[in-house]
C-alpha cells in the first residue's frame, strides 16, 4: 500500500485530504497488527503439532516413516 501511495500522482493528494489518507493507512496497519500475531501463532502451533505427530509415529512405528522419507 505504501508503494502505491508513493507512486500515486499529485492530483490524488489534491483531491483527497491528508487526514483521510492517514486514517486509511493507520486502519490498514491496525488490521495487520491484529492478524499478524494470530497467523504466526497458528503456523507455529501447526509446526509443533506436525513435529509431535512425526515423533510419535517414529517412536511407535519407525517402519512407517521409511516409505515416506525415501
Amino acid at each position: 500500500m505504501l508503494d502505491k501511495l508513493i507512486k500515486s500522482p499529485a492530483s490524488f493528494f489534491d483531491t483527497n485530504p491528508v487526514g483521510r489518507i492517514l486514517n486509511r493507512f493507520s486502519n490498514d496497519v491496525g488490521v495487520l497488527d491484529y492478524f499478524l500475531p494470530v497467523a504466526l501463532q497458528v503456523n507455529v502451533e501447526g509446526a509443533f503439532n506436525f513435529t509431535g505427530i512425526f515423533i510419535t509415529v517414529w517412536v511407535t512405528a519407525p517402519f512407517a516413516i521409511i516409505p515416506t522419507v525415501c
